[in-house]
């Protein structure tokens, strides 16, 4: 928690705001409150503090900030302007763990999405009670012969090439091999 004067110096800073940023409460009095935020986030920092001055509420603003020791680290700010104190009253949460955790799923969703779109074999994802597909791969479609879209929306529709006579086998060995592992 901080407290920000009208013309964007820290009046306050609360200790756990102050430990996150690697510094001392005290030193912080007198700084610009810019000063403090990532250079590529400060100009959407600087709207947001405009915006509060014209009295709307700031609400989950993610910025990066810059700790002490040279870190950066993400925050996600929310306040409200104090117009009789003059004071904007600025309350964040540390969402550092949560914003390299998106970053790591996009990166391995796209080392998936490479994979997939490279394989020449077909392969699915489905729910694991096996009731929807949520993924297949683009091989699906010149070897089956049918639109990735059709197995999303119809699960079976993959044994719709095979022979009718062995529909049944093939869909029992299938389920064998999710249910087993292994395809005896």
């Amino acid at each position: 928690f901080m407290t920000i004067r009208f013309d964007g110096t820290v009046d306050r800073v609360n200790p756990a705001l102050a430990t996150f940023l690697g510094r001392e409460a005290g030193e912080l009095e007198g700084v610009h409150v810019l000063d403090l935020i990532h250079p590529d986030d400060a100009m959407g920092a600087e709207e947001q503090l405009a915006s509060i001055l014209t009295g709307h509420r700031l609400l989950n603003f993610p910025v990066r900030i810059i700790a002490g020791n040279g870190q950066v680290r993400w925050i996600e700010l929310s306040g409200a302007r104090d117009e009789d104190r003059r004071l904007l009253f600025i309350s964040g949460v540390d969402i550092t763990a949560r914003r390299r955790a998106d970053r790591a799923l996009r990166e391995s969703e796209q080392r998936f999405r490479e994979f997939a779109e490279n394989v020449s074999e077909v392969f699915w994802l489905a729910d694991a009670g096996l009731n929807r597909i949520l993924y297949a791969s683009p091989a699906f479609e010149p070897l089956w012969g049918r639109r990735v879209a059709d197995l999303i929306k119809d699960r079976k529709c993959w044994l719709d090439p095979i022979h009718r006579d062995d529909q049944a086998r093939a869909n029992q060995a299938f389920r064998h091999l999710v249910e087993e592992g292994d395809m005896d």
